[in-house]
């Protein structure tokens, strides 16, 4: 028997329940008259959660499939449903459902609201870091979502005065407890220290993850160090709200697209989100939220202008994934990958459309043995007798120092080089 148990908790003043009459009049007061109406924003930043999670809680070992309590992340109402907080979505799925197989954690980041952000995470490390999974866990998959920033804007460094990221070596340690963990997917921002918690010349005295089989890795253009894993060309520039490429009459643009690169200084106040503070805070947190609306097309929609990183400054992260790979004995298939957020592209007068397929920027491995569609890309057709690594980078290349730390997870697995390959950027074309 499958069962389903959804709760559906709201406000009456929630947009998704409140009189729709009501609510547009709201936005246009907003919109045309300056109202001070906080519409969605009332509610978008609360996070329900429990007020004493260690207090002991019945079990529920009738659930053993998947728990997921936040089924409706990726709808379009997402955004008007209100989000458990990570600690009470750990707390009510970890510690309570002891038979449980199939984890899945999700949840919505404040988003521009970084001191809040930090707050969320170190209080998410400090759980994490005190507990285990469960010997009944075979698949784990974690989700983090943000909102779309303009590509200029200055990041927050969400580490300092860390050198590492400590969210992402929690999970790395919490991720090593699965005794009987097959597969992770993960979907967030996270540094080299997720595949790789150790100093320049250490090694783990033993593998990690040491049953994992699929290992699924969606990273975030934003680092958690304040730094974009994509960069733009060196001759781009931003001018009047128009982005225009390599333009030499833009002799001093309004804005230079790479300010963005240098992350914002430790000390930045920032906002707490709309509801945190005193009501002229709240306001200004508001006002500055709707502040970014000018970087929207007209039909509501950011403007794809504004979308002009295209240049991998990846490599400490390839090479910390690949060190990982080589540590993971069981390990068939893995995928670290990256949408672009454009959607398209003309060229010769002709447009064509990224398929939604794996990803725009991805590297793929697989073990020897394991049969993948890009098999038949390979120089010399399929080869199955080694490990394989695949490339969709476009026409960016990684270091030579970089391909050989994928080449020793061959000979770590296989005694023999892992075959590379790039394939051809059409190959996600139509």
């Amino acid at each position: 028997i499958t069962l389903s148990l959804v709760l559906d908790i709201h406000s009456p003043s929630d947009g998704l329940y409140r009189d729709w009459k009501e609510f547009r009049q709201a936005w246009k007061d907003v919109e045309y008259n300056g109202g001070d109406d906080l519409l969605d924003k009332r509610y978008k930043y609360s996070y329900i959660r429990l007020t004493n999670p260690d207090k002991p809680l019945p079990e529920v070992p009738c659930i053993s499939e998947q728990l997921d309590l936040q089924a409706d992340f990726d709808n379009d109402t997402e955004e008007y449903r209100r989000n458990i907080h990570p600690c009470s979505q750990v707390a009510l799925t970890l510690t309570k459902v002891p038979r449980l197989r199939h984890l899945v954690w999700r949840y919505r980041e404040p988003s521009v609201y970084f001191p809040l952000r930090r707050i969320m995470r170190q209080e998410l490390v400090e759980y994490l870091e005190t507990l285990r999974l469960g010997s009944s866990i075979s698949t784990f998959e974690f989700y983090v979502g943000s909102r779309w920033y303009v590509h200029f804007h200055r990041l927050p460094n969400l580490v300092f005065p860390h050198e590492h990221d400590h969210l992402s070596l929690a999970l790395h340690r919490l991720i090593a407890t699965g005794e009987n963990l097959r597969s992770v997917t993960y979907n967030s921002q996270l540094d080299p220290s997720f595949f790789w918690p150790y100093s320049t010349g250490d090694k783990p005295s033993q593998p990690f993850w040491p049953k994992v089989k699929e290992l699924n890795v969606h990273f975030n253009y934003r680092g958690p160090n304040g730094k974009w894993y994509l960069q733009a060309k060196p001759l781009d520039y931003y001018e009047d709200g128009e982005y225009d490429i390599n333009n030499e009459d833009y002799d001093e643009p309004n804005v230079s697209i790479h300010d963005g690169d240098v992350p914002l200084p430790p000390d930045e106040a920032g906002h707490m989100p709309p509801g945190y503070s005193s009501v002229q805070e709240t306001l200004d947190a508001v006002r500055y939220e709707r502040s970014l609306s000018k970087y929207k097309a007209n039909d509501g929609t950011f403007n794809g202008s504004h979308e002009f990183r295209t240049v991998s400054n990846i490599l400490p992260l390839l090479a910390a994934f690949a060190r990982a790979l080589a540590q993971m004995p069981c390990l068939e298939y893995a995928e670290l990958s990256r949408d672009l957020e454009s959607s398209g592209e003309t060229k010769n007068g002709e447009e064509r459309i990224y398929c939604p397929g794996p990803g725009y920027w991805s590297v793929f491995y697989c073990a020897l043995g394991r049969n993948v569609y890009w098999d038949k890309y390979m120089e010399g057709g399929a080869n199955l007798s080694a490990p394989r690594v695949f490339f969709l980078v476009e026409g960016w290349r990684p270091s030579k120092e970089v391909l050989n730390v994928f080449r020793e997870v061959g000979r770590r697995h296989s005694g023999q080089d892992t075959v590379i390959t790039f394939l051809p950027w059409q190959f996600f074309l139509w």
